[in-house]
């Protein structure tokens, strides 16, 4: 079996198995091969029909104590990692504290214009809500899944997509997301009044002359800058 199988205790019995005479390993490796394949997709179709026949006793007893497996799994087992991704489950943005959600969850909830699936890697909970990166995913009602691990942070960086969608860190400054839709009608209804233009931020002159300006202040520390709308 794969190295991330090692909590699966079993025996195969196989008429097909040639042994050396030695009788400490086979000889047809190109069997061995086929039957770990084969094993390995019993074993996944095996959890996966735990999951759907009883999901909260899959999380709380099995998914609670070997996780860490399946998720191994995915950053070194490429074969399986799309049937192991399906496995997992994680916090979001719009659950409650200890309560988890899978991908294909996740996804069924998703607006039909999102394309990607976000994602907030953060110590806590508490402090994933309360980061500034969320502004922007809770004024457009965008679902983040949280992350509190590194191998987390793994697991999502070695999938980069699930079922079409690319994972994406709410970090990154280049995210397009969509304003929310009391934003967009306020703009089509015209009701913008010189508050609100200020709040929207810099125009883009005054953007490329602060930046300009912030350049040449600090040249000496400063190599590249650049404006983002993300906050």
């Amino acid at each position: 079996l794969p190295e991330w199988c090692r909590f699966v205790k079993g025996v195969v019995d196989s008429e097909d198995l040639p042994l050396s005479i030695s009788r400490e390993k086979p000889q047809d490796t190109a069997l061995v091969s086929k039957m770990r394949r084969a094993l390995t997709r019993k074993i996944i179709s095996h959890l996966s029909k735990m999951m759907k026949k009883d999901p909260e006793k899959y999380k709380d007893e099995f998914y609670k104590e070997y996780n860490f497996f399946l998720k191994e799994g995915i950053c070194q087992d490429f074969e399986s990692q799309q049937p192991l991704s399906k496995l997992l489950y994680f916090e979001t943005s719009k659950g409650m504290a200890g309560e988890l959600s899978s991908l294909d969850e996740y996804v069924s909830r998703c607006p039909p214009e999102q394309n990607d699936i976000y994602y907030l890697f953060a110590p806590s909970r508490e402090l994933a809500l309360q980061s500034p990166y969320m502004e922007t995913f809770l004024k457009s009602k965008r679902e983040v899944i949280f992350i509190y691990t590194a191998i987390d942070d793994f697991v999502m960086a070695n999938m980069k997509a699930f079922e079409g969608r690319n994972f994406l860190s709410a970090d990154r400054s280049e995210l397009g997301l969509q304003d929310s839709d009391d934003t967009k009608k306020d703009e089509e209804d015209g009701s913008s009044d010189e508050s609100s233009n200020e709040a929207k931020g810099l125009t883009s002159s005054q953007a490329s002359d602060f930046c300009a300006w912030f350049q040449t202040t600090l040249a000496s520390k400063v190599s590249k800058c650049k404006t983002t709308n993300r906050l």
